[in-house]
């Protein structure tokens, strides 16, 4: 809002930048473009700079003030950070003049201490400079003295307004006198003339050992000085560091990689700590005396900058993040500009060939640290942030990954290239979050090609007139009279419990159930063997063999041959294996796959949402979504299972590593609902887990492509919560691992006597002869 007083200001768009003619053609576009006939009130206006700054000037020059005035007291604790210094600056004619600037973060170079602080402190700054000149980035103003219509803002009357463009002309010339012109603040100095050198304490060029200015890159404004803790240029009287601190709140951990919008403290030469807030947006800026733009971060302070505060280092107050240095900013407005401090480290590293650390803690710096609970809001920041970290890096390993695929497929003559070999599954990532990767590795590019493949299985089962046909054969009457006596029997269960209650299962799942009793007693039938036809014998397999004319044509792709124990009869059997549900309901008969497929079949075709799991370790079953939990269902018929997700592990002592979950909507890994403990946890070694979830993705998207966007939105909101339900499993088991720890003795976990859960685990499977069962290893769990 902008106007001579409150009442008269009015919304208004400012276009800053440079380029006075650029400014004023956009403005005329966007008036002649009739845009603001839309937003009745509002405004246009262009500047040099941000309106909000009054002037941005290095803090750390000025020739009114005196050093005295602005050196504080000599910190009482070992830390120099925020401690005020005197400089001797160098002048073009070789005079020498006194500055005043701030000790910012401490650096560790081997066994040395070296304290930063601002470079430009030690040199005069050119003041002049035409920003016009400089690039397409200078955002926040016209640092000549340039004629007021450069610096101040003009204002174009909104379409239709009264006013003719003298009234305008006078609003831009009152805007314009008003401002002030930008200018080099860089530390407070003395009048120039003759220092004798013994007359005051002040570190000067020969003390700075690394020097942003002699680099490639002068403008990170920043140089290096020893630090040594008798060294009275910054302790002043040594007796006076008790070790004491209220000024150190926040000691620095690590450096900030990227600027983020949060609060910090500022260690600054004229008021010591005091707090700001950051901006997470950088700006790029040509700051007086110099001739590219930068990259710089924003602070918004909690009061005003002084001349001195050059130097000053920002610190997070939740992470101990260093931001960087103070280098400009507009004193009036407290708004502050620092260079980057991970720019600064980058360039150490490069021109010292070495890394450099920062110097986190001292001896004689006793700072006061809460030691209770942490509130939600830092809480909450924390782990925005560490989120925000974690995924920053995982992003920076894919790329650093694909750009090596890319080299060493160009390095590749067409032979065997070792740096063309994936590396280990066992060594893939585990960030979090995960971020999805299209497979690029043979393996991964084969197992993708098998669960598309897999994923077409529940598209089979929506023919409307086949699924009205399968339920000609069951029957419905007792189906759904014992589902109606059953959910009868949950609803008073629940009114038992009090009133609210809900009962266990709906109807629609009672219906379910009745459906795999019915189909596991009496419609389907288990194949170990088949019996000889002709003389009832058990038979013998004999191998695999092809299939006839008729068994192709009703989708057979394998046949097992057996042949008759009984010498006498010596026939043969065949058991075709076949895949099509359709044909499956008039066979009746089959082993896990079979009964899988075809129960799942007459679910659907009873009116639930089915899925079909596929496990990589040699099993398949169902799940039917209930509407009535909002929550996929396990479902085994051929153990006559009814949500009992564990059965695999915990009864049978199966170890699994994937189990993927196929519907006509898409694809779900749901391993986790199967695999509550690591001991039954296989090595997944099929892809890596950035890649299995493109996979995942990319299956739902083929699969929901066609689907109303309501449904989409829905399907989505499924998959957020049945995510959430899956890491709820995650953490239960945790809280369990936890609860079974022996607190006399870690190493063990307490023995506690067995359940009756704890018996039914031992009873094995159910399905198949003692052979079978044994030869796939799903015998009866003894335990890990």
């Amino acid at each position: 809002m902008v106007g001579r007083c409150e009442r008269s200001a009015r919304p208004t768009v400012f276009f800053c930048g440079p380029d006075a003619a650029a400014r004023k053609r956009v403005r005329r576009d966007i008036v002649d473009s009739g845009i603001l006939a839309q937003y009745p009130g509002f405004v246009t206006a262009d500047s040099a700079r941000p309106p909000q700054f009054d002037e941005v000037r290095r803090v750390a020059s000025g020739e009114e003030a005196s050093p005295a005035g602005v050196l504080g007291a000599s910190p009482t604790c070992g830390n120099p950070m925020g401690a005020a210094v005197r400089v001797r600056r160098v002048g073009r004619g070789g005079e020498v003049a006194l500055a005043t600037a701030t000790v910012g973060a401490v650096y560790r170079l081997g066994e040395e201490l070296f304290f930063a602080t601002a470079a430009h402190a030690f040199v005069e700054q050119d003041a002049g400079g035409n920003v016009e000149s400089h690039g397409d980035f200078e955002f926040d103003g016209d640092f000549d003295d340039e004629e007021d219509s450069e610096s101040g803002p003009d204002f174009i009357s909104e379409p239709g307004a009264d006013g003719d463009e003298e009234e305008n002309s006078d609003h831009v010339q009152a805007a314009s006198a008003n401002d002030l012109d930008l200018q080099i603040l860089t530390a407070t100095a003395e009048p120039r003339g003759p220092i004798s050198s013994d007359a005051v304490l002040a570190f000067q060029a020969e003390d700075i050992v690394v020097s942003s200015i002699d680099g490639p890159h002068p403008g990170l404004d920043y140089c290096l000085i020893r630090l040594k803790q008798d060294d009275p240029r910054i302790f002043g009287d040594m007796s006076a560091l008790n070790g004491a601190c209220n000024i150190h709140t926040i000691h620095p951990s690590c450096v900030a990689s990227a600027p983020h919008d949060g609060t910090v403290i500022a260690y600054t030469g004229s008021k010591k700590a005091f707090s700001g807030t950051m901006s997470g947006t950088p700006s790029f800026l040509t700051l007086p005396g110099g001739q590219i733009s930068q990259e710089l971060w924003t602070v918004q302070l909690d009061g005003a900058l002084a001349d001195g505060d050059c130097g000053s280092v920002i610190i997070d107050d939740i992470t101990g993040e260093i931001g960087g240095h103070i280098i400009a900013g507009s004193p009036a407005t407290g708004t502050a500009f620092i260079v980057p401090a991970h720019l600064v480290f980058d360039d150490l590293r490069t021109r010292l060939g070495r890394e450099t650390a920062l110097a986190q803690r001292f001896e004689k710096c006793q700072a006061e640290t809460s030691s209770g609970p942490m509130d939600a809001r830092r809480a909450k920041m924390l782990t925005t942030r560490f989120h925000k970290m974690l995924s920053a890096r995982r992003i920076e390993k894919l790329r650093n990954r694909l750009r090596s695929n890319l080299q060493a497929s160009r390095d590749d003559d067409g032979g065997p290239h070792p740096s063309s070999l994936p590396p280990s599954y066992a060594a893939a990532d585990r960030g979090i979050p995960l971020v999805p990767t299209q497979p690029w590795d043979a393996r991964s590019i084969r197992f993708r090609k098998m669960l598309v493949s897999l994923s077409s299985v529940p598209t089979s089962w929506e023919n409307p007139g086949l699924l009205d046909e399968a339920l000609t054969l069951a029957p419905l009457d007792q189906l759904y009279a014992e589902a109606e006596e059953e959910s009868q029997v949950f609803l008073a269960e629940a009114q038992s419990l009090g009133t609210g209650k809900k009962p266990a299962w709906g109807f629609q799942d009672c219906l379910i159930r009745a459906v795999m009793r019915w189909f596991k007693r009496s419609f389907f039938s288990w194949v170990n063997n088949p019996v000889c036809v002709r003389c009832g014998s058990p038979t013998l397999a004999v191998g695999m063999t092809a299939p006839l004319p008729d068994e192709a044509a009703r989708g057979a792709t394998q046949v097992e041959l057996y042949r008759c124990c009984h010498d006498a009869c010596g026939s043969y059997e065949r058991f075709p294996r076949y895949n099509d549900a359709f044909v499956l309901v008039q066979t009746r008969r089959g082993r896990c796959g079979e009964w899988t497929n075809c129960f799942s079949m007459l679910c659907r075709a009873f009116g639930s949402r089915v899925r079909w799991v596929w496990s990589s370790e040699d099993h398949v079953w169902t799940e039917v979504y209930s509407t009535h939990c909002e929550r996929w269902v396990h479902v085994d018929a051929c153990e006559e299972a009814w949500d009992e997700p564990r059965i695999y592990t915990e009864r049978w002592g199966k170890k699994l590593a994937y189990c993927i979950a196929f519907s006509t909507d898409g694809a779900a890994d749901v391993t986790r609902r199967y695999v509550r403990s690591a001991g039954f946890a296989l090595e997944r070694t099929r892809a890596f887990e950035s890649d299995l979830l493109h996979i995942i993705n990319e299956i739902r998207s083929m699969r929901r492509k066609s689907l109303p966007l309501v449904d989409k939105f829905r399907l989505e909101k499924e998959d957020a919560g049945e995510d959430r339900e899956l890491q709820r499993y995650v953490a239960l088991q945790i809280a369990h691992e936890f609860c079974k720890i022996d607190v006399a003795n870690p190493s063990f976990h307490s023995s506690k006597p067995l359940s009756t859960d704890s018996v039914k685990t031992r009873e094995g499977r159910v399905s198949g002869n003692a052979e079978w069962v044994r030869a796939r290893g799903e015998r009866p769990f003894e335990g890990i």
